[in-house]
């Protein structure tokens, strides 16, 4: 069972194939991602509910990444991840 405190996690790395973990989620202010399974760069897209890009940066594999989310309004994103033609989508839970 989950507490107040606990962590959740999307989606943990599975015979080294790529894949990503988000969290906390749901969040309040950040979330920080986790790209495992090939090295290089990413490319992570933060989408709104309609699909509309709000912000996006680069992220190394096998690294954690900060995506600072506090000036943004409570609701429900997605975050999307871009590797060599693959591409991975994870629900974000904003609260505040």
């Amino acid at each position: 069972m989950q507490g107040a405190d606990s962590i959740s996690f999307s989606n943990i790395p599975v015979n080294g194939k790529y894949e990503m973990m988000v969290f906390p989620n749901p969040a309040k202010s950040e979330i920080f991602v986790y790209l495992s399974g090939k090295k290089g760069s990413y490319q992570l897209t933060l989408l709104d509910m309609m699909g509309k890009p709000i912000k996006t940066l680069t992220a190394t594999a096998n690294q954690k990444q900060q995506v600072a989310m506090q000036q943004m309004p409570a609701g429900v994103y997605y975050l999307k991840a871009e590797y060599s033609g693959q591409c991975l989508v994870r629900k974000i839970i904003l609260t505040k």
